[in-house]
């Protein structure tokens, strides 16, 4: 069979063509997916931003609320199991607000190893809080195991309440301190802020 150059033509077109656009499809595809994978990261950094505003707001609702000079948030690291399982290891201050005159902490607290407060989580894990009224009480073995904690950062008194997520991992704790003034917080006070201390495991899941 006699092949001229017409006959040529519309086979290297062909080739060339089906070889060419498949490529520019995937160059497109993965121009498309490097956008939308940009964009995806600009929304999540927004969220991240609003979200964390949100939790600020309704620590200083808090703070305004139980009369209390600062509030924080801790978050475990390593792990968010209970002690009878893989135990977490550290946990950082995440959030904080503070009442005008009380400095902040949350720069100084920053990976603090669990174990050197073993009874203070035992006592979150079980009873879900912890209230101190008085740091110096030398026959709460809280107090005796953290006083220097609680007094470097200008502490009285404070109440922490443990934050776990739907499948029940301790994942932090809400914690509210006496500074200049001492707590005041009745019975129902706690289980309020018990109700606040699980509303916050949503917010800091969506975080991650």
């Amino acid at each position: 069979m006699d092949f001229s150059a017409n006959h040529f033509t519309p086979i290297i077109v062909a080739l060339i063509t089906g070889i060419v656009s498949p490529l520019c499809l995937q160059i497109f595809q993965n121009i498309q997916n490097k956008k939308n994978e940009k964009k995806k990261q600009s929304l999540n950094k927004q969220h991240t931003i609003e979200n964390g505003e949100l939790i600020l707001s309704k620590l200083e609702s808090i703070r305004e609320k139980f009369k209390c000079d600062r509030v924080w948030i801790a978050e475990f690291h390593n792990g968010t199991k209970t002690y009878s399982g893989k135990s977490f290891q550290k946990f950082s201050i995440t959030y904080e607000v503070v009442s005008q005159g009380i400095a902040t902490e949350a720069i100084n607290t920053q990976s603090i190893p669990t174990s050197i407060f073993s009874p203070f989580f035992k006592k979150l894990i079980e009873e879900y809080y912890c209230l101190i009224e008085d740091i110096n009480n030398p026959n709460d073995p809280i107090c005796v195991s953290m006083k220097s904690f609680w007094e470097n950062r200008g502490i009285s008194s404070f109440i922490a309440i443990s934050i776990k997520d739907i499948r029940n991992n301790f994942v932090g704790f809400l914690c509210l301190d006496g500074v200049i003034n001492d707590l005041n917080i009745s019975s129902d006070d706690i289980q309020k802020l018990i109700v606040n201390a699980s509303n916050f495991a949503g917010y800091l899941e969506t975080e991650t």
